[in-house]
């Protein structure tokens, strides 16, 4: 899951042009994530992030800048391996949520990639391969298939403006639920608007790793 991120930043960084992002009813899009979640990674306009890195080769490595733009445009055109992002929101937010602290002994981890759209049908069948599309079932309120290459679930929740990605049921199960509280209340207004303006924003809730890693931080701390 790592890897189909790392695939939908390449991927949406090519991605064509939409209408603008949605803004949800409680006026912000971290409205979408959880407040008990302990890591949130989001990504803003990643069309914008395409400019700022191609900018930045051209500046700090010119001589990789055209094998960049190169490799844009192929992803544009051919996707990767068949699967090619459709149907995003030009400068919609895209949101890569772990639910809980990941940890060793729980695969695949409680997590999820939520992003802005302007259609859910084109976003969903064009991420999926011609099986994976044909195998699609219909759940309590999300739909199910079973990736080609991996026999891992995955599980889409369409919320009309915004898309949920997510390779465990449980967690696509509280999406099709009532909203629990956002991020948006949990972070002060200036500290909301510094995370969503950013290129590529990360946000760790220190006070679960603390309680997640609070013997290894201890035998840490003795052993220096």
């Amino acid at each position: 899951w790592v890897e189909a991120a790392a695939a939908v930043v390449i991927l949406a960084a090519c991605a064509p042009a939409a209408r603008t992002a949605p803004v949800s009813d409680d006026g912000s899009p971290l409205s979408w994530v959880a407040a008990a979640s302990p890591i949130v990674i989001h990504f803003n306009g990643l069309e914008t992030v395409r400019d700022h890195s191609a900018a930045f080769l051209e500046n700090a490595l010119p001589e990789y800048a055209g094998v960049a733009k190169n490799v844009y445009a192929r992803y544009f055109e051919e996707g990767i391996d068949g699967r090619r992002l459709k149907g995003l929101v030009k400068g919609g937010p895209i949101f890569v949520v772990f639910t809980e602290m990941p940890r060793p002994d729980q695969q695949p981890p409680k997590m999820a990639v939520i992003a802005a759209v302007t259609s859910y049908a084109e976003f969903r069948d064009n991420i999926l391969k011609e099986a994976e599309r044909k195998a699609l079932k219909s759940g309590e309120g999300y739909e199910r298939t079973v990736g080609e290459d991996t026999d891992q679930e995955i599980f889409f929740v369409d919320r009309k403006d915004y898309v949920v990605v997510t390779p465990r049921k449980d967690v696509a199960e509280t999406f099709t639920a009532s909203r629990a509280p956002g991020l948006d209340g949990k972070l002060s207004k200036g500290q909301a608007r510094k995370f969503l303006s950013s290129d590529v924003g990360l946000y760790v809730d220190m006070v679960a790793v603390n309680k997640a890693f609070a013997e290894k931080i201890e035998s840490a701390r003795e052993m220096l």
